[in-house]
């Protein structure tokens, strides 16, 4: 995401209802976020839709990484050298194992990680 430039991307929510158009237009272009004043004050962002997906998709890398490493703290994980050895899809140079819960847990280089199905949220991966 372009860093927000105060002068220009602070605006009241008067000017950006009665510049819609050229203002999402600006958005779209820069990539910046907009932040929407109304009585002096932030009342919302606006930003493009591509820089919000790619920052839910950080925002779940590191929730996964922040997983993986309470894992370790745990003692979790699986050897690199195990999965490797499985037969099947995961073993022979395979990345990931999926447990009983079906939830997966990466095993690169012995790192746990266990991740959740994102376009399912509500159930956990199944492939990687």
């Amino acid at each position: 995401m372009a860093p927000l430039r105060p002068s220009t991307d602070v605006i009241p929510v008067t000017e950006f209802r009665a510049n819609t158009s050229t203002m999402l237009n600006r958005l779209h272009a820069t990539k910046r976020p907009v932040v929407l004043t109304q009585h002096g004050r932030g009342a919302a962002i606006i930003m493009d839709v591509s820089v919000y997906e790619g920052m839910l998709d950080e925002i779940a890398i590191l929730r996964d990484l922040r997983i993986a490493e309470e894992q370790i703290a745990r003692g979790g994980g699986i050897p690199h050298g195990e999965v490797v050895a499985r037969p099947g899809p995961h073993g022979s140079g395979g990345a990931a194992a999926v447990d009983s819960r079906g939830a997966r847990e990466s095993v690169q280089g012995g790192l746990p990680l266990r991740g959740w199905d994102r376009s399912h949220p509500d159930r956990p991966a199944r492939t990687v």
